[in-house]
């Protein structure tokens, strides 16, 4: 089970979410899916983007990032939301 990801989160590399959906909000927080916009400071990589979703839950149409998932420089997303799972 992996807990969702939502604007405020953090990356392994330490950064933290900025961006998410303007529509799809869980505890009143806009949640991060596949797409969207991270900053990752690790030397040379910069603005990438978030790289996977879950397979299933999708909020408009889009796959929604939860815990463990990647960002497309190799850093992985960390939930702090531990309510909101999907297997």
């Amino acid at each position: 089970m992996k807990g969702i990801i939502h604007i405020g989160d953090i990356t392994t590399s330490g950064r933290t979410v900025f961006s998410g959906s303007v529509v799809v909000k869980f505890a009143s927080i806009r949640v991060v899916r596949e797409g969207d916009p991270v900053l990752c400071p690790i030397p040379g990589h910069g603005r990438t983007v978030i790289a996977e979703g879950h397979p299933v839950c999708k909020g408009i149409g889009i796959p929604v990032a939860f815990d463990g998932h990647f960002c497309a420089c190799d850093c992985a997303l960390i939930s702090s939301l531990s309510e909101a799972r999907a297997s």
